[in-house]
């Protein structure tokens, strides 16, 4: 099987695993759509350049959106027609809410900041997903991949 060709729709693409994941579909011959909330600081920049170069699309993509879902699903349907794979890379963790440290208690962590990370976590991925299996019902083939990760740092668990 080749992913030569493929359209693979990426969130969280602009940086750390996601820019992983789109410089590997790239090298595999994918046409990448990649959505990220910003496409600025870190190397996003020259993530963007990358994908577009290859005829790609970078799109500003906030999952808890449904405009912003919308717009993305609208400009992959227009450049590509199709899509085939959705790589569910987008998440909030700890470290982004409790920040320096990016580890709190439950009972720390306020009920708004439960909300967001479910909002991205949960809820964005699943309008991901309902917007974008679309054309793969169609098809009746395509492959839907959700990435999942605790986002903290070794060095901070404790050592038995």
């Amino acid at each position: 099987m080749t992913l030569e060709g493929k359209v693979v729709v990426i969130t969280g693409a602009a940086r750390g695993m996601g820019r992983a994941y789109t410089h590997g579909f790239l090298d595999e011959g994918c046409r990448v759509v990649c959505g990220d909330l910003s496409w600025s600081g870190d190397g996003a920049e020259e993530t963007q350049a990358v994908v577009e170069a290859a005829g790609g699309l970078a799109v500003e993509l906030d999952i808890t959106r449904d405009d912003h879902i919308e717009a993305a699903f609208a400009a992959t349907m227009e450049r590509f027609g199709t899509v085939d794979v959705l790589l569910n890379n987008a998440g909030m963790r700890q470290r982004h809410l409790i920040p320096p440290h990016g580890i709190g208690k439950v009972l720390d962590v306020p009920p708004e900041d439960w909300r967001r990370m479910f909002d991205v976590n949960v809820f964005g991925t699943l309008a991901m997903i309902r917007t974008f299996v679309q054309p793969m019902l169609e098809k009746r083939a395509g492959s839907i991949i959700n990435v999942s990760t605790t986002g903290t740092d070794p060095r901070w668990y404790r050592q038995p």
